[in-house]
């Protein structure tokens, strides 16, 4: 495989993982929670993995991504755990913004 195929595959599974998550903390945080429709939809949501296979993740965002993920898919956490995930998923991905902006701020000096 070559190089360009291989970071598209990664591209595709980092935005479906991204989809993925948005939507289980969409439902996760609605007032009006329903146990038996969040897992109805997580299950539907789950199949637009099929196509592709897992990929080796090497930052940390992206594999605490991955596994919120895969705590959703699990069903044997509780609301609250999995809400708590998201929040740590949001903080993560916000502090992730944060440098590369500082290092985007850093290359125009050099």
């Amino acid at each position: 495989m070559s190089k360009d195929y291989q970071k598209k595959m990664r591209i595709k599974y980092l935005r479906k993982l991204e989809k993925f998550a948005h939507c289980a903390n969409a439902i996760l945080k609605k007032e009006d929670f329903n146990a038996s429709q969040f897992r109805e939809r997580m299950l539907k949501n789950s199949q637009i993995f099929e196509k592709n296979c897992e990929l080796n993740l090497h930052s940390s965002y992206t594999k605490a991504l991955e596994d919120f993920v895969k705590a959703c898919l699990d069903f044997s956490k509780e609301k609250d755990e999995l809400i708590s995930l998201a929040n740590a998923l949001d903080k993560q991905r916000k502090q992730s913004e944060k440098k590369e902006k500082y290092k985007n701020y850093l290359r125009e000096y050099e």
